[in-house]
C-alpha cells in the first residue's frame, strides 16, 4: 500500500509574482501572504435603511371615520326601533 501524499498546491501573486502554496488562493484574490498583509482592508458600508415615520393626522383621520361610521350606525339603529316601536301604537 502506497502512503497518501498530499498535492502542492502552487500558485502565482498577481501583486508580486512570486510562486506560493495554498489549497483555496481564490480567497485571498490570488495574493501571497505577505501582499495580502499589505493592502488595506475596508468593510462595505450597509445602507442605512430610513423608517418612514407615521403621519399622526392620518392615523387621527383613520380612527375619526371609524367613530363617525359607528355614531352613524347606532343612530340609523335606534332610529329605525323607535319608527317600528311607534307604527305598532
Amino acid at each position: 500500500m502506497k502512503p497518501p501524499y498530499y498535492k502542492v498546491l502552487w500558485h502565482k501573486c498577481i501583486r508580486c509574482f512570486t510562486h506560493y502554496t495554498s489549497e483555496e488562493p481564490h480567497l485571498r484574490a490570488y495574493l501571497c501572504d505577505d501582499c495580502w498583509k499589505a493592502l488595506p482592508h475596508f468593510r462595505a458600508q450597509i445602507p442605512q435603511i430610513k423608517k418612514e415615520k407615521k403621519n399622526i393626522m392620518k392615523i387621527i383621520n383613520y380612527y375619526s371615520w371609524i367613530i363617525f361610521y359607528f355614531v352613524v350606525g347606532i343612530l340609523l339603529l335606534g332610529w329605525s326601533i323607535y319608527n317600528i316601536m311607534v307604527n305598532e301604537i
